[in-house]
């Protein structure tokens, strides 16, 4: 016969539960700032678009100049198309950013923090794993401050010592700089 499981089987503990809300928040922030640095691009989108329509109006007049009224306009009205979607883009994207900015200003900087402090200072098995993690990182933390630094004096001493090394080993051994003559033609020289 199967028993009946006992009313605490599969519950979730209080720790849990916070690193749940903690998660979730932070996810919600990592949104957030996804949203304002696409609203960034669409800035600097708009700005190259207006560029590039800036200098499509230029060609259009250098052109003026040399005589062609067709690539004047075919350049200019190119050129004022570009700077309209420019000003488009610019607009949107800070619409976008404006949007999201002051929510993100107005909760608390990272309210996950705080919700994870609070589940590792409780008892229980999921602050001691989370304790462990954190014990580990400081370690590793600890060990890579320790290792040796760049030393940028040692490399240039090492690279002086074999240069000094390689020109007396060139001047120990003498290099004719007269080659001997050569037969020419399969003859013998003299």
């Amino acid at each position: 016969m199967i028993k009946k499981p006992t009313a605490e089987w599969q519950r979730e503990g209080e720790g849990a539960r916070k690193a749940q809300a903690a998660v979730s928040g932070g996810l919600k922030s990592l949104q957030t700032g996804a949203r304002v640095v696409h609203g960034g691009a669409l800035v600097v989108q708009g700005y190259i678009g207006i560029a590039f329509g800036v200098l499509w109006i230029l060609a259009g007049v250098a052109s003026l100049l040399s005589g062609s009224v067709a690539t004047l306009i075919g350049a200019g009205l190119m050129g004022l198309f570009a700077i309209w979607l420019g000003q488009r883009r610019i607009a949107k994207g800070k619409a976008l950013a404006s949007a999201h900015l002051p929510a993100a200003e107005k909760t608390a900087p990272d309210p996950g923090s705080a919700d994870l402090a609070r589940a590792v200072s409780q008892p229980g098995p999921e602050a001691g794993a989370v304790r462990a993690l954190q014990d580990k990182a400081a370690a590793t933390y600890q060990a890579e401050a320790a290792a040796p630094a760049f030393d940028a004096d040692a490399i240039i001493a090492r690279h002086l010592a074999e240069r000094e090394r390689l020109a007396a080993q060139a001047q120990a051994v003498p290099v004719p700089l007269v080659q001997p003559a050569r037969p020419a033609f399969g003859r013998k020289v003299a």
